[in-house]
């Protein structure tokens, strides 16, 4: 998860996608834009799952659009692009990480982004 407002990023190793660390995490009656992943929302009907959580919930159809063509602040490419940046910094230092290592790539990745590079060049 990404805040829009802070560009803080916090990121979890986790076995899959749940509400429980959405809420653990998220203030209540804050905006969420996500795509319509099923733990998110119940495509068949279009409800979120997260509104009835007391969230403000957008979500856009990927399979229809990345932004959406009227709402051009409606998308998921902040997140895309954190996770496209911890991709690659991971790729720099080996094709994988074991998964005992994942949740210290991540707290590394998250200091490296909430305190910059130049502060700490000595970080990779």
């Amino acid at each position: 998860m990404r805040c829009r407002t802070t560009s803080i990023a916090l990121l979890f190793h986790v076995p899959n996608r749940t509400q429980p660390l959405i809420e653990a995490h998220v203030e209540q009656g804050a905006t969420i834009i996500s795509h319509m992943f099923a733990s998110y929302v119940d495509a068949r009907n279009f409800q979120s799952h997260l509104q009835q959580l007391g969230f403000t919930h957008y979500f856009i159809n990927h399979s229809i659009h990345y932004v959406d063509p009227l709402q051009n602040w409606l998308h998921t490419n902040t997140i895309e692009n954190t996770w496209r940046y911890l991709k690659q910094s991971i790729s720099r230092i080996k094709r994988a990480v074991r998964a005992e290592f994942v949740d210290d790539y991540l707290s590394l990745f998250m200091l490296k982004n909430s305190i910059g590079k130049s502060e700490f060049p000595f970080l990779i």
